[in-house]
């Protein structure tokens, strides 16, 4: 019991009010979930709903990031990124929110809340908003804290500049960091996704310019999607001789049917927000100049409906969704992707597509 003592430490220091609390109580929380995949919190004698609700969502960060094995305080204690029987890692990220001010600590992001309507705003607008592997994780983090603001009801998903985003960053495709594992490279896009897509609040995809690869499937795993008509979507990660990942198949097997994907997948080829739309990819397509004003106006408009029937209705379509096309399996997507990086076919094709950009292709 005593090599948890550190980072039960710690989750009192994220929620002031576990401190001092017995170990027996905090380590054996009766948490269930509902048939919605609502919490449904019965706390021991002296522990308040809050409290569990932090063990219950950083539990719930560990299983997507490091996999569920049933130590339930195992597994928090990994989310929090300590090692109970070595050096400790670099932390999740701490963040205190100010009303109406921009929240410090994120080096790709721009993370603000006003009211009950929080931002969160890809901020690498002269790569056009590339997912490096720095960025991914960032999100991933922004994912948690977010879950973590309990006034936060809505969230916008955008990208700084004139882009949403250009989809997975070529730079760290050609050049690896040599020292993490391949595979957990290629599952960091998939964490993004269930991070982003479990995210307790609202989220909605505010999409202009280009929507490529990653940065459709960032989009596709937010609950709604508004797109300026001059957007330009793709999907070209076969031209990079690689499967798409992260769990984005069944995301858009759902939103847009199996034929559609396969055609966008297999091609690569571009389509318009018209055409997006017209598959039931997008909820609206909006005038390039109108596109803030109207996802400020629907987030404000779902802002004002009660926490509960949000969480509640969210969740019951999600559930739904899984069961038409589940991303249960989608850490294998992974496995997919390193195998295409060790098959020389593929290997040729990325490299030809790759040496295409250096040459002013596109």
């Amino acid at each position: 019991m005593d090599a948890l003592r550190a980072p039960l430490e710690a989750l009192a220091t994220m929620s002031p009010g576990l401190a001092g609390r017995s170990l027996a109580n905090t380590l054996q929380p009766p948490i269930k979930v509902g048939v919605l995949g609502v919490p449904l919190l019965e706390p021991p004698s002296g522990a308040s709903r809050g409290e569990l609700g932090d063990i219950e969502r950083w539990g719930r960060v560990a299983r997507k990031v490091h996999g569920g094995n049933g130590d339930v305080m195992g597994a928090v204690a990994r989310a929090m990124s300590y090692e109970l029987d070595a050096e400790p890692r670099r932390p999740l990220r701490c963040l205190h929110s100010t009303a109406g001010v921009a929240v410090a600590g994120f080096q790709h992001l721009n993370v603000s809340i006003d009211g009950a309507v929080g931002t969160l705003e890809l901020n690498r607008p002269a790569s056009l908003n590339a997912l490096s592997y720095a960025t991914l994780t960032e999100l991933t983090e922004a994912a948690a804290w977010f879950d973590g603001q309990e006034t936060v009801k809505v969230v916008k998903v955008q990208g700084a500049g004139r882009a949403f985003s250009a989809g997975f960053d070529i730079a760290d495709f050609v050049e690896p960091d040599p020292a993490i594992p391949m595979r957990d490279l290629a599952d960091l896009g998939r964490v993004m996704a269930e991070a982003i897509a479990d995210m307790r609040a609202i989220t909605i995809a505010a999409i202009q310019g280009r929507c490529v690869g990653g940065g459709l499937v960032l989009a596709a795993a937010c609950d709604l999607r508004l797109a300026a008509t001059s957007c330009v979507f793709s999907i070209p990660e076969i031209n990079l001789g690689i499967p798409l990942g992260w769990g984005a198949v069944p995301r858009l097997v759902r939103e847009i049917g199996p034929a559609l994907t396969k055609e966008l997948v297999l091609t690569g080829r571009e389509f318009t927000a018209h055409e997006a739309a017209a598959a039931g990819f997008l909820n609206r397509v909006i005038a390039e100049a109108e596109l803030t004003a109207a996802v400020d106006e629907l987030a404000q408009l779902i802002a004002a409906k009660p926490s509960l029937a949000l969480t509640v209705t969210k969740n019951h379509v999600n559930t739904v969704a899984e069961n038409v096309a589940t991303t249960e399996h989608g850490h294998l997507d992974a496995d997919a992707m390193v195998a295409a990086l060790a098959d020389p076919e593929s290997r040729r094709v990325g490299q030809a597509y790759v040496s295409s950009f250096s040459k002013g292709g596109s």
